[in-house]
């Protein structure tokens, strides 16, 4: 193994740095891979600081991403849409044991996986490594079945710590999975690092010329809430024409949000987008960032939009963590709240298919929780001195997702 492991790789038996693995899939794409990248290169940036020499390994290459950072190994053995059950388990095992012979090799004395499919992959290749887990999400959502229960438990059962994105994700692991209080602690995501180019699409700026611009940011699927937000945005759309909605983002209900854009009348008042990596750029052309989620392990996106001093309105999906922290993970009730950074306001749904998201399309009464998300932008849009306020807070707010502390606790625990 050790001959295909970049030369750089290979270290001397008197460096008694702590030897450190970040394990995920991909290094593009969603939050968990962005925490990845983040908290790997700045530990490599401080390895002298920290006495970690941190790696990482993951299955599918991203050449663009891995070329922006150091020590990534990628696996040889990866499976495509089309294999079949077989072949894709096959391909598990074989993952495993490469995964084992890059932990020998390295000497690595903590693996730190991301999302479950590499958590199982994580305990499954140890070698008497410390082993750690990061769940992103609130699991509890998503397993649905005894078997993908079961999955999850392996890997939360045959590690040494669990890393819960948020309180609200920690609670969900101890009371739903069982695990002890004390294996479980909960890091947050870190404030990204910002790196404006300048460059948003010429459509872009045609359509948002001269008006002020409330920006979501998010993959267009059923749990992101973006059906809900347009339907409440058709309220405020006739209320406030000077305003329009940009969603960034693609996916497969894109079809569906097309049709009740047409169906509501919002042509000229919301923009499709699409996926653009450069989101600060966005952020910093709009006035106003507005997530409609139905369920989120830690928003990562409104830490991005506080950063860039937007103003942020925000359903209940775990954004009470960063918008009004300390007033407990429970409280959203039925009404919008003015948080200390930000609106909350009751998540719209629970849909997670593609089928449920159709079935909402054949109702076109708005349901009460739409009608609260009109509400709450209809506050933030007619206050001034609130959009100031909020505005003002960011900086304080953005204190507990420096990438200092925030590694310095990963660094605790490793």
């Amino acid at each position: 193994m050790e001959e295909n492991l970049p030369e750089a790789f290979i270290k001397d038996g008197d460096n008694v740095m702590k030897r450190v693995l970040f394990f995920t899939h991909h290094l593009s794409s969603g939050g968990a891979e962005k925490c990845v990248r983040t908290i790997a290169e700045y530990l490599y940036q401080h390895k002298e600081e920290y006495q970690i020499d941190p790696y990482i390994a993951v299955v599918y290459d991203d050449p663009e991403a891995r070329a922006e950072l150091h020590q990534v190994i990628v696996l040889r053995h990866h499976s495509e849409p089309e294999y079949s059950k077989v072949h894709k388990a096959w391909n598990v095992l074989k993952q495993a044991w490469e995964l084992r012979k890059i932990k020998k090799e390295l000497r690595i004395d903590t693996c730190v996986s991301f999302l479950p499919g590499a958590d199982f992959l994580n305990c499954l290749s140890a070698v008497g490594e410390r082993r750690v887990v990061s769940v992103r999400n609130k699991e509890s959502l998503f397993t649905h079945s005894v078997w993908k229960k079961a999955y999850v438990l392996f890997s939360y059962h045959h590690c040494d710590q669990i890393v819960a994105v948020s309180e609200v994700v920690r609670q969900d692991v101890i009371s739903f999975f069982g695990m002890k209080e004390e294996k479980v602690v909960a890091i947050p995501n870190s404030a990204p690092e910002v790196n404006l180019t300048g460059e948003v699409s010429d459509a872009f700026r045609t359509f948002t010329k001269d008006r002020r611009v409330l920006l979501n940011v998010g993959r267009l699927k059923p749990e992101k809430g973006q059906l809900h937000l347009l339907r409440a945005f058709s309220v405020i759309a006739r209320e406030h024409p000077e305003l329009c909605l940009v969603i960034l983002g693609e996916g497969n209900i894109r079809p569906l949000l097309e049709k009740e854009i047409n169906r509501l009348d919002l042509n000229n008042s919301v923009r499709l987008e699409g996926y653009h990596s450069n989101v600060s750029d966005y952020m910093k052309e709009a006035d106003f960032f507005v997530l409609s989620s139905n369920i989120e392990g830690m928003p990562n996106v409104i830490i991005e939009a506080m950063q860039a001093g937007l103003p942020v309105i925000s359903t209940e999906c775990g954004a009470r963590e960063i918008l009004d922290p300390g007033s407990g993970l429970n409280e959203g009730g039925e009404e919008i709240c003015l948080g200390r950074y930000g609106i909350l306001t009751p998540v719209c749904g629970q849909e997670t298919t593609e089928e449920q998201v159709r079935e909402i399309c054949t109702n076109t009464e708005l349901s009460k929780e739409e009608m609260l998300l009109a509400r709450a932008m209809r506050v933030m849009l007619s206050d001034g001195s609130l959009q100031k306020t909020y505005q003002e807070l960011t900086r304080e707010g953005m204190k507990r997702f420096d990438i200092h502390e925030i590694a310095g606790q990963w660094a605790a625990i490793l």
